[in-house]
């Protein structure tokens, strides 16, 4: 249930990202990676979260995925010389998505196929 919330969490930074393009003006070269981003990580975050748990590889690849472009987030404000609110919104997204993908990467590879997490006395991570 909580990896269900992270990525519906991750799904709406995704969102937001989409959205900062409007709110800050960013340059048009960033424009385009923002959106990228964002639209990436919102595709990926409804894959992670309606996807079924015997496919835990999918959910694996795609909550990697995610973790990896939080990352790029942190780094991309700084290569493409962003300054001000737009870098540390990037930032902080950033982080927030990494966060919450790598956790639900994590609690992926615990997965049996079709059950909870081994070794859990919980129904659902």
């Amino acid at each position: 249930m909580l990896t269900r919330t992270f990525s519906a969490l991750t799904l709406l930074l995704g969102f937001w990202l989409l959205a900062t393009q409007f709110v800050f003006h960013v340059p048009a070269m960033y424009q385009w990676n923002i959106a990228i981003t964002g639209a990436l990580i919102g595709i990926l975050s409804i894959s992670t979260r309606y996807v079924e748990r015997d496919e835990r590889e999918v959910t694996r690849i795609a909550a990697g995925a995610n973790t990896l472009l939080g990352s790029w987030l942190v780094i991309a404000p700084f290569l493409f010389g962003i300054d001000g609110v737009q870098r540390w919104n990037a930032v902080i997204v950033g982080v927030l998505v990494s966060s919450l993908a790598g956790y639900n990467f994590y609690i992926a590879s615990l997965l049996p196929f079709g059950g909870a997490p081994s070794g859990s006395n919980t129904d659902n991570p």
